[in-house]
């Protein structure tokens, strides 16, 4: 099972780095436009940063209710791929934006 929760979690991951390059490549372009610096490319890189933080903790909270358990992993990395997914559907809605 484990297995398979990995390979679901590195299917999310790499479609989150995908997403994330591509819309960090359209908000350096906006952030130079007309030659104004707006900030664009630094808050979604702090927000890609604070949030990866946040998945990591929840998904480690979630998985200490089985602590030391074989469903410990279970459970984080199931948590991960949710998250994950879920952060890819917010990043494909801000591509759209831009």
């Amino acid at each position: 099972m484990l297995a398979c929760i990995n390979e679901d979690l590195s299917i999310a991951d790499d479609a989150l780095n995908a997403l994330y390059s591509e819309l960090l490549g359209k908000v350096q372009h906006w952030d130079r436009a007309d030659d104004v610096e707006v900030g664009f490319e630094t808050r979604l890189r702090q927000s890609q940063r604070a949030w990866i933080s946040f998945r990591d903790a929840e998904c480690a909270f979630r998985g200490s209710v089985m602590e030391g358990g074989s469903a410990q992993p279970l459970i984080e990395h199931g948590c991960r791929v949710a998250l994950t997914k879920e952060r890819n559907m917010h990043l494909r809605a801000l591509l759209s934006m831009f």
